[in-house]
């Protein structure tokens, strides 16, 4: 077993940094009732499970054939991630009938779907032309993002439930870490360590998940 350089190796380690922090997270939710709590508890297993096999993958120097297999299971995770950020927001909403839940359930899969299709002809083509995925997947993952944004702002101004603004700092944060990830172009050194865009986008994801911590605690301690 052979570990990865930095700075895939600092990239490997925030996302298990962030493993821990999200696994936290889904711990701490069991405190309350899990009508309240199900899709939260949903979110942070399956980000859970994203953080900790993308740190897997970074930290360890894997062959590119084994490193393909891994994202073949990880881009169907990262797509449900985000999908679950706009499904709590849809929630806080009151957009929870059947047919707008199977809607959105059907432009998941079928993201996911297209997602897999890029990512093996990206594969035949040896990357040739880039991962036509990744960017896809910026885009979709964007798209969730702002909905989630948009649903938890109006729901927060209309219902006066100001503690949901917690959530929208949150997310808002996560935009310009996508949008750094998806150029992959930034370096830089910290204490002499060099790190990457990668590292940037965990950093701001575990402020988020420091601020939906806040928000959620103060909706349940309401309720």
């Amino acid at each position: 077993m052979t570990f990865s350089l930095p700075p895939e190796l600092i990239t490997g380690l925030t996302d298990l940094l962030n493993t821990v922090f999200s696994l936290a997270f889904w711990l701490w939710l069991f405190r309350f009732p899990r009508e309240k709590t199900k899709t939260w508890q949903f979110l942070m297993a399956v980000l859970t499970a994203s953080n900790l096999i993308g740190g897997t993958v970074h930290t360890l120097d894997l062959p590119q054939k084994a490193d393909n297999a891994v994202w073949v299971f990880l881009y169907p995770l990262m797509c449900l991630t985000v999908y679950l950020f706009a499904e709590c927001a849809s929630e806080e909403f009151g957009l929870i009938s059947k047919t707008a839940k199977w809607i959105r359930g059907g432009i998941v899969i079928g993201a996911i779907l297209l997602l897999e299709v890029l990512f093996f002809i990206s594969i035949s083509q040896n990357f040739e032309h880039g991962d036509y995925a990744i960017y896809t997947y910026a885009g979709y993952a964007a798209a969730c993002l702002i909905y989630a944004l948009i649903l938890f702002t109006v729901s927060a101004i209309r219902d006066k439930r100001y503690y949901l603004l917690w959530h929208v700092a949150g997310l808002a944060i996560q935009i310009p870490g996508g949008v750094v990830q998806a150029k992959r172009t930034l370096h830089f050194s910290l204490f002499g360590i060099p790190m990457d865009y990668n590292t940037f986008y965990h950093a701001l994801l575990a402020v988020t998940l420091l601020f939906l911590v806040f928000g959620c605690r103060k909706e349940w301690k309401k309720g």
